[in-house]
């Protein structure tokens, strides 16, 4: 019985740590001047931290460089002052990542999830 409680617990703390990991590609879309323009976050770990870049597929633009990213307490925030100041900050929860993106004095909200519109649609 004790085994059993011991596996139950194990498993319950456990679930958190998968829940918080924010690695992997996330997909968002921005409303710009009535157009809908889609964004990706590319994020992985390295012994030293987090490194991601950003696509922007109606731009054609793809692996943009971030200069800073930090992850602390849910908290995501991603930088890259060379890219027209841009600037997300959001928390992750159960659906995804929730915030804010400022580039160029426009702030704007964006939500990122893990699916790509495409299988998101299709469900």
């Amino acid at each position: 019985m004790r085994k059993l409680f011991t596996a139950l617990f194990l498993l319950f703390i456990s679930i958190p740590l998968v829940a918080q990991d924010i690695t992997g590609d996330w997909y968002g879309n921005l409303k710009v001047q009535d157009r809908n323009m889609g964004i990706v976050f590319h994020i992985s770990e390295t012994h030293d931290g987090y490194i991601t870049t950003l696509d922007s597929p109606a731009q054609n633009a793809y692996d943009i460089p971030v200069e800073s990213i930090t992850y602390n307490d849910r908290i995501l925030e991603v930088k890259a002052p060379k890219a027209g100041g841009f600037h997300f900050k959001g928390k992750l929860t159960d659906k995804g990542l929730s915030g804010s993106l400022r580039q160029g004095g426009a702030l704007v909200p964006l939500k990122l999830y893990r699916e790509k519109p495409e299988e998101a649609k299709k469900e």
